[in-house]
């Protein structure tokens, strides 16, 4: 709750509860914390990423309090012959429509730890990813690590700034890099301390970055 207390006080837009240390912070631990946090924030915007769950059984057991799922892998593939292989995006989309249709859905598409890197055409997966999530979100090769800017701008040309989100590597020295090109900035180690606690100060130079750009 601390670390929620932080990103409140330093004015950030919402936060993500994500379950990093595997089976002794599992979805059930994630689920009891989403709760303690909306008792807590009832106004505060909640996303969940259930690093244990794949992204169906993510959904299922999302807490009517959250209002943004993300998934690191959105279903998108692309074809060794061309094209892209959408059928797992399209079927989770679907029920998030059927049973979430209030939360908003961050779908990994051409993202670190899977396939960031080795899709060819990221433009193309972008336009295919789309119709299947809400915030088609993409990383750099790894935590920390900023992304290809020539990457980020073929993407965002192809479905609009407001459509793309980028979750690693964001700074407030780089942000004005990416700001025209992506809308939803997903941020923590360039927020964090040396032990991966949130600090404040880092996040209101943040935040008066995001301002200072009229973000």
């Amino acid at each position: 709750m601390i670390q929620t207390q932080r990103a409140v006080e330093a004015g950030a837009n919402g936060l993500w509860l994500i379950n990093h240390g595997g089976h002794t912070t599992g979805f059930k631990y994630l689920i009891d914390t989403c709760d303690k946090v909306r008792k807590a924030h009832p106004n505060l915007w909640i996303g969940l990423n259930f690093l244990d769950l794949e992204p169906l059984d993510a959904l299922e057991y999302l807490p009517e309090g959250a209002n943004g799922l993300w998934v690191d892998n959105g279903g998108v593939a692309e074809k060794q012959n061309g094209g892209f292989n959408i059928r797992c995006a399209e079927q989770l989309w679907r029920r998030t429509q059927i049973h979430r249709p209030d939360i908003l859905l961050f779908g990994g598409v051409a993202f670190k730890y899977r396939d960031e890197g080795s899709v060819k055409d990221v433009a193309g997966i972008a336009e295919a990813a789309l119709p299947y999530m809400d915030v088609v979100t993409t990383s750099g090769p790894g935590t920390g690590h900023a992304a290809d800017i020539g990457k980020i701008r073929r993407m965002s040309r192809a479905i609009g700034a407001n459509n793309l989100g980028l979750a690693s590597g964001l700074s407030a020295d780089n942000l004005s890099g990416f700001s025209e090109h992506v809308k939803h900035l997903i941020i923590s180690s360039s927020i964090s301390d040396n032990s991966g606690e949130l600090d404040l100060a880092k996040m209101r130079e943040f935040r008066l970055a995001v301002d200072t750009l009229s973000l």
